[in-house]
């Protein structure tokens, strides 16, 4: 009998004001909301498109029409896990240093963290990885509060949009 393992890797880390409701957006929102999305779009190999608005302003959609069914698809069927924050200035600057050591695939941009509360982000990113698995139908129950939440898939996004063709 043979054992298949599956291997759930961080994809993505992020920080929030609002940890549920970022959360939720990610879940559902579109690529103009949402750097997370525009990535895994890009990854999925969906083209960015910029149309003007009439405002002027500038509106970023995923193509083809049904792309962000997909993305959101692929962010659904993913798991969370976040920890708690004391602001959310602590969250900001945790995340740098979370992506830092942990280097997750969709994360494209890092930046310095303050290296004097190495310790703090120690213990933060150890509670994180420690944190229990939630799954979309439990995103609800994530916290209000500031923090810092984390994407784990089995998938990269390119095989997953390849199991689900456009």
């Amino acid at each position: 009998m043979e054992l298949l393992s599956v291997l759930i890797m961080l994809r993505y880390v992020g920080d929030s004001k609002r940890l549920r409701s970022r959360v939720r957006q990610h879940c559902k929102g579109n690529v103009e909301s949402s750097a997370l999305r525009k990535t895994i779009a890009t990854e999925m190999g969906f083209e960015i498109v910029s149309k003007k608005r009439p405002s002027g302003s500038r509106k970023l959609s995923a193509e083809p029409s049904n792309a962000e069914q997909i993305i959101s698809a692929y962010i659904q069927s993913g798991t969370w896990k976040v920890v708690v924050c004391s602001s959310s200035e602590e969250a900001r600057d945790f995340q740098w240093y979370a992506i830092d050591k942990k280097r997750p695939h969709l994360n494209k941009y890092m930046q310095f963290w303050d290296e004097s509360s190495e310790e703090l982000y120690k213990n933060l990113l150890e509670n994180l990885l420690k944190s229990a698995q939630i799954e979309f139908e439990s995103t609800l129950e994530v916290s209000k509060d500031p923090g810092v939440y984390s994407l784990w898939h089995e998938q990269n996004p390119a095989d997953f949009a390849r199991s689900h063709p456009v």
